[in-house]
């Protein structure tokens, strides 16, 4: 029994990956449960038995994105330690890593984006909310160190700041821009964050 209820999972876990590969390249949309049971290599009647519907699919997916959330926060733990610069360099490199070994995620959001699939707020919940709340918490951090008066709201910073990373990976990945392509990801990553800091400061501390 226990090995069929591996087996079953192990099943389970092939249909989750060709989903989303599938999702990834066509939308949601485009996609039939045949082509998914064909990527899968099972038959469609298996895939209805584990999905009877496509909306337990999609959470079945989103379950496999929190939990690779739950390593993104466990990196920001050791992160927390570095400086201003250094830590906001560190969560742009680690997200354009991320990206870089398996672009998948990045294109579900697109997909479901600009298909006004529901996924789209969950997925931004699940990953980018949270990157958005760390950055906010560590501006505010910056500014209270500093005794500045905040000039630019923490929240809003924030989402600029997210909104670098994703344009560097929309030109990274989607429309291959070979000038972001070839600065590696460390060193593109600490000009994101110089830039962004230096606008950060008040009027006068700028040069």
């Amino acid at each position: 029994m226990a090995r069929q209820r591996l087996a079953g999972r192990e099943r389970a876990r092939k249909i989750i990956e060709a989903a989303m590969g599938l999702f990834a390249r066509r939308g949601f949309r485009g996609v039939t449960s045949r082509e998914i049971a064909a990527a899968a290599g099972v038959s469609e009647a298996l895939i209805f038995k584990h999905f009877p519907r496509k909306d337990s699919l999609y959470h079945a997916i989103l379950e496999a994105k929190l939990e690779e959330s739950a390593s993104v926060a466990a990196d920001d733990a050791a992160l927390r330690l570095l400086g201003d610069e250094a830590y906001l360099a560190g969560v742009a490199s680690d997200i354009m890593t991320r990206v870089d070994r398996d672009d998948t995620f990045l294109r579900l959001l697109l997909h479901s984006a600009l298909e006004g699939h529901p996924l789209a707020g969950e997925f931004r919940r699940i990953r980018i909310d949270r990157v958005r709340e760390r950055i906010a918490r560590r501006i505010r951090l910056r500014y209270a160190r500093r005794r500045w008066q905040a000039p630019v709201d923490p929240a809003v910073a924030a989402r600029i700041f997210s909104g670098m990373i994703l344009a560097s990976l929309l030109h990274r990945h989607i429309f291959h821009d070979p000038q972001v392509s070839r600065v590696p990801i460390g060193k593109w990553s600490r000009t994101l964050a110089r830039v962004f800091l230096k606008g950060l400061e008040p009027a006068e501390g700028r040069q």
